[in-house]
């Protein structure tokens, strides 16, 4: 009998122990993979084809050299699922805003605004920029939404930890200010790292323990003249830990023509965040340990009485 006790006590330890490191891996997450734009290992395009943006430009009501698209987090930019070309898109949604202004208000669309996929170039590359006129200037933003991410969870929170990273690559010459975004809790931070025009091949490479303690501003993608995105942060300071609820990244570009033809390619975004699962979850189970007591404890009773009785 006292073998059979034993072995039992031995069973209850094993589980309750089980159910307490069960609970405290899920609320002590650890960074991971949540998001991966690869453009030269995925076809996000089913066909060697162009995949225009969603990105039609209006003239400003307030100056008619202004062409430009608001921000908007609910009306997707990235490509239709089939488009006249047949470029038939299948990746991730993205959303975002652009803006352009030439002196004689000519201009009124971006040169490139697409996702190419030809055998021979960038790969599936994010791709937008202006024409070669040195009197244009403009800005894009792109960006997805944490729905994007990978094995989202509406109950999930996405956070940053010492192990936190986040990057962008960048294929050929980007001709373009390039800075990377992150939106917490209703408010867009931008990176103030940036890839400087005329640079071949860079990066933005926050890599595990850097992001924490990189320089981001407090930046408003809506705010500027008619929505414009010429307002980046005066003032850069560090995450100090407290993003613990980011809804989306994205990658913006100040462009200025006036030594050629602006763009960037963007062949590779990837986000490694901290992952909070639903709290309701980590609670469920570490409530359940009270329940355990109380029912080993009424089993034990049980068992000394029934033994009394002997």
């Amino acid at each position: 009998m006292s073998l059979s006790i034993a072995k039992a006590k031995s069973r209850n330890r094993a589980l309750l122990s089980g159910l307490l490191l069960t609970a405290a891996n899920l609320t002590s997450a650890v960074a991971a993979p949540v998001f991966h734009w690869s453009g030269t290992t995925t076809n996000y395009l089913q066909q060697d084809k162009t995949g225009h943006f969603n990105l039609p430009l209006t003239q400003a009501d307030d100056d008619p050299k202004v062409w430009q698209r608001l921000y908007s987090d609910s009306v997707a930019i990235s490509p239709a699922a089939v488009d006249g070309s047949g470029a038939f898109y299948g990746g991730p949604l993205f959303y975002g805003a652009a803006w352009m202004s030439s002196s004689d208000g000519s201009l009124t669309s971006f040169a490139r605004m697409y996702i190419r996929r030809p055998a021979s170039y960038y790969q599936n590359a994010l791709e937008i920029g202006l024409p070669a006129d040195t009197s244009t200037e403009g800005g894009a933003f792109l960006f997805f939404k944490k729905e994007s991410f990978v094995g989202y969870d509406e109950g999930a929170s996405y956070g940053i930890d010492g192990t936190s990273s986040l990057s962008a690559r960048f294929s050929g010459v980007t001709r373009s200010t390039v800075r990377l975004a992150i939106l917490n809790e209703g408010q867009w931070y931008l990176s103030s790292d940036t890839v400087p025009t005329g640079s071949t091949g860079s990066s933005i490479d926050f890599a595990s323990g850097q992001l924490s303690t990189s320089l981001w501003g407090e930046w408003d993608p809506t705010g500027g003249l008619e929505g414009r995105l010429d307002n980046a942060p005066s003032v850069f300071d560090t995450l100090t830990g407290s993003f613990q609820n980011i809804e989306a990244i994205g990658i913006y570009g100040q462009f200025d023509t006036a030594t050629g033809a602006q763009y960037f390619y963007t062949t590779d975004f990837e986000a490694n965040f901290q992952v909070i699962p639903e709290p309701g979850l980590a609670y469920l189970l570490m409530a359940g340990a009270p329940v355990y007591w109380f029912l080993r404890m009424r089993r034990k009773k049980a068992w000394v009485a029934s033994s009394a009785r002997l």
